[in-house]
């Protein structure tokens, strides 16, 4: 007599074993291991890159500029003055005008990034030195609020 597939009798008994969990273990773990090992790599590879005399220097074609309570201003990370601001910005222009397609459209941008205590005029005068050196495309950095405070 075969107890295992008595069909007069339903006692509850499993008959085939369920390998969906099984399953989704092994797609969840298949999707980490996806994710994590290109991050890992990325850290552990160390590549020394050579080094050539007429290499030419990339530049980024988006800046930063940042501005602090203080008033120091920073491009790309580097403290300036006004007058260097204006100074690299058109040199970067430039750069770009040369790399671009249409020299009258030069393809950078700039994100401007100020301390919330920084006055608005401060601001406006930062934005003003960037569209007079001719980037025409900037964004303001900013930190997203689920609900804006009371004043």
């Amino acid at each position: 007599m075969n107890t295992w597939q008595n069909d007069n009798e339903d006692d509850g008994s499993v008959t085939g074993i369920n390998v969906t969990p099984l399953v989704d273990t092994a797609l969840s773990l298949l999707l980490v291991f996806m994710i994590v090992t290109p991050i890992i790599m990325n850290q552990a590879v160390k590549v020394k890159l050579p080094k050539m005399a007429n290499a030419e220097a990339v530049q980024p074609t988006t800046v930063s500029v940042m501005l602090q309570k203080t008033g120091d201003i920073m491009l790309n990370g580097k403290p300036v003055t006004h007058a260097e601001l204006r100074t690299k910005l058109a040199e970067l222009v430039a750069l770009a005008r040369e790399r671009a397609e249409d020299p009258a459209k030069p393809k950078i941008q700039a994100i401007i990034a100020a301390d919330e205590e920084v006055a608005h005029g401060s601001v406006m005068h930062i934005v003003d030195i960037v569209k007079e050196m001719g980037v025409t495309e900037f964004a303001f950095n900013i930190k997203r609020v689920e609900k804006v405070p009371s004043p």
